[in-house]
C-alpha cells in the first residue's frame, strides 16, 4: 500500500468516525427538541385547563348571581370566553386520544350545563357537577401525561450524559486508532529511516532490516542504502588510487634502480658463458643467473604493469609446462625448507590463451607464499585439469599448502593490495596475480584447505576448439 493511498486511508477513518460521532448528536438533539416540544406543549394544555376552571367558575357565579353573561374588560377574550377557550385548546391536540376525548365531554356537559342554566330547571347543579369532573378528568389525565413527559424528559438527560460519555469513549477511539495507524505506518519506518540515515552519517551499516513500507520510504531507503555503498565503493577506490600512487613511485624508482644492474648481470653472465673454458656445471649456473635476472627484469616490468596496465597479448600455451617453470624457478627456496613440489595434471598438454610471463610470475607469487608458510619437510601440491566454471570451461591451477591457512576474515583480502600477514611481505605478489590474471580473462580465489593449510585457485578460458578432456593418464611429477 502506498503512502498516499495510506493518507486517503487513515482520512477515511477520521472522516467516518466524525460522522459517527455527529450522526449521534444529531439523533439526540431531534430527539430532546421533541421531548421539549411536547412537555412544553403539554404544560400549555395544562395551563390553558386551568384557565377553563376559571372561566367556567366564572360563568357559575354569574349565573347563580343572575347577572347578564357579560365579558369584564379586565379579561382577556380567550380567558373570559370558555367556549373560544376550549375550541382551540381542543383543535390544538393533534391527534384523537384519551384527552381530546376529555376535551370534546368537557364541551358537552358545557352545552349540557348552559341549557340547563338557559332553561331555568332544576338541575343546574348535576350539569355543573357534570362539567367540574370534566375539568378533574382533564386535569388527571393531563398530570399523568405530564409525569410520562417529565419520565421522558428525565430518561433523555440520562440519554444525554451516556451520549457525552459516549462521545467522549468514541473520539479517545477516535484518538487511539488514528494514533496508532500514524504510529504503525508513518512514525516506525520514519524513526528507522532516521537510524539509517544516521548510520550512514557514521558510515556504518543499519542494525536492523531497512525499512520495506510504505513503497515511498522503502524506496529512499533502498537508495539511501546503495548511496552508501556507492561511498564506500569511492572511498575504496580513492585509498586504491592513493596506493596505486605510491605503488607507482615505487615502481618506477625500483625499475630505474635494478634494470641497469641487471643488464650488466645478464650481459657478464652471457659473456663468461661464452668462453671455452667454462665446464658443463658452471655453464649451468651461468643460465640459471640469466634466466633468474630475466625473471626479475619481468617482475620490476610487472609492477609498472600494474600502475599502467597494457593489454595481455594471449596464445594458447601448455599450462603444465608453464607450471614446470615455475618449479624450477623456486627450486632454491623449497631445497631451503626440505619442501616437496608435487604437479597433478593430466598426461596431454592442456592448452589455454594465456600470456607465459606474466602467468609465470602469478604463479610464482602464490608458490612463494605457500613455501613462506610450509612447515619445513612439508608438501606443496600444484594441480592442473579442466573444469567448469559458471558454465564455461576452462583450465584450473590450484596451489595447496599445508601452512598455516589463511587469515581471520574475509579470504579475499589476501589479494588486496599491501595486505600482507608476514613482518617483512609488501603485500603487492598476489595483488599483482590477481590483475595479471583478470586482464587474461581468468579469476583468482582462495580458500582454506580442509586438511589445513590454504587453496589459492587460478581460473583461465579455454580456446573455443577444445582439447580432448582426460585425466586417467595423469601423471605426478616430484
Amino acid at each position: 500500500m502506498t503512502l498516499r493511498q495510506r493518507l486517503m486511508l487513515v482520512y477515511l477513518v477520521v472522516v467516518l468516525l466524525s460522522c459517527a460521532t455527529v450522526g449521534l448528536a444529531v439523533l439526540e438533539i431531534r430527539h430532546s427538541g421533541k421531548v421539549v416540544d411536547d412537555l412544553r406543549r403539554w404544560e400549555d394544555t395544562v395551563l390553558k385547563v386551568e384557565k377553563l376552571r376559571t372561566a367556567f367558575e366564572r360563568d357559575v357565579l354569574l349565573a347563580i348571581s343572575g347577572v347578564p353573561e357579560t365579558q369584564p374588560a379586565t379579561l382577556d377574550p380567550e380567558e373570559a370566553d370558555f367556549l373560544t377557550l376550549l375550541n382551540q385548546t381542543r383543535a390544538a391536540l393533534g391527534e384523537f386520544d384519551l384527552t381530546r376525548w376529555g376535551f370534546s365531554k368537557l364541551l358537552d356537559d358545557y352545552e349540557n350545563w348552559r341549557s340547563e342554566v338557559h332553561a331555568g330547571t332544576v338541575r343546574p347543579l348535576e350539569a355543573t357537577n357534570a362539567v367540574r369532573q370534566s375539568i378533574e378528568f382533564l386535569n388527571s389525565t393531563l398530570s399523568g401525561r405530564m409525569r410520562e413527559l417529565r419520565m421522558s424528559a428525565q430518561e433523555q438527560d440520562e440519554r444525554t450524559v451516556t451520549l457525552l460519555a459516549g462521545v467522549m469513549l468514541l473520539t479517545l477511539v477516535h484518538i487511539a486508532i488514528v494514533g496508532a495507524i500514524l504510529r504503525r505506518w508513518f512514525l516506525r519506518p520514519m524513526e528507522r529511516l532516521g537510524r539509517q540515515v544516521a548510520a550512514l552519517a557514521r558510515d556504518e551499516a543499519p542494525s536492523e532490516p531497512l525499512v520495506a513500507s510504505p513503497p515511498e520510504l522503502a524506496q529512499l531507503a533502498t537508495a539511501m542504502e546503495q548511496a552508501r555503498f556507492s561511498l564506500d565503493a569511492m572511498r575504496k577506490r580513492l585509498i586504491e588510487s592513493e596506493r596505486m600512487t605510491t605503488v607507482g613511485e615505487f615502481a618506477t624508482q625500483l625499475a630505474h634502480n635494478l634494470r641497469n644492474p641487471l643488464a650488466s648481470i645478464r650481459a657478464a653472465a652471457q659473456v663468461a658463458g661464452k668462453r671455452g673454458e667454462v665446464d658443463d656445471y658452471a655453464r649451468a649456473r651461468l643460465g640459471e643467473i640469466i634466466a633468474a635476472a630475466d625473471r626479475l627484469n619481468r617482475w620490476v616490468l610487472g609492477l609498472t604493469e600494474f600502475v599502467r596496465p597494457r593489454p595481455s597479448e594471449l596464445a594458447s600455451h601448455d599450462i603444465v609446462a608453464l607450471v614446470r617453470q615455475v618449479k624450477d624457478a623456486v627450486v632454491a627456496e623449497l631445497a631451503s625448507k626440505e619442501l616437496v613440489f608435487e604437479i597433478v595434471a593430466p598426461a596431454e598438454p592442456v592448452a589455454v590463451p594465456h600470456e607465459p610471463p606474466s602467468l609465470e610470475q602469478a604463479l610464482i607469487a602464490a608458490v612463494g607464499n605457500a613455501i613462506d608458510a610450509s612447515p619445513v619437510g612439508g608438501r606443496i601440491i600444484a594441480e592442473v585439469a579442466w573444469v567448469e566454471q559458471n558454465g564455461r570451461r576452462g583450465c584450473r591451477v590450484a596451489v595447496i599448502d599445508e601452512g598455516s591457512g589463511l587469515p581471520v576474515g574475509e579470504p579475499e583480502q589476501v589479494f588486496e593490495l599491501n595486505f600482507s600477514t608476514k613482518e617483512k611481505g609488501l603485500g603487492i605478489g598476489l595483488s599483482l596475480a590477481r590483475q595479471a590474471v583478470q586482464r587474461q580473462g581468468g579469476m583468482v580465489a582462495a580458500r582454506p584447505n580442509p586438511v589445513g593449510g590454504t587453496i589459492v585457485e587460478f581460473w583461465l578460458p579455454a580456446l573455443a576448439v577444445e582439447p580432448t578432456e582426460g585425466t586417467d593418464g595423469a601423471n605426478s611429477d616430484r
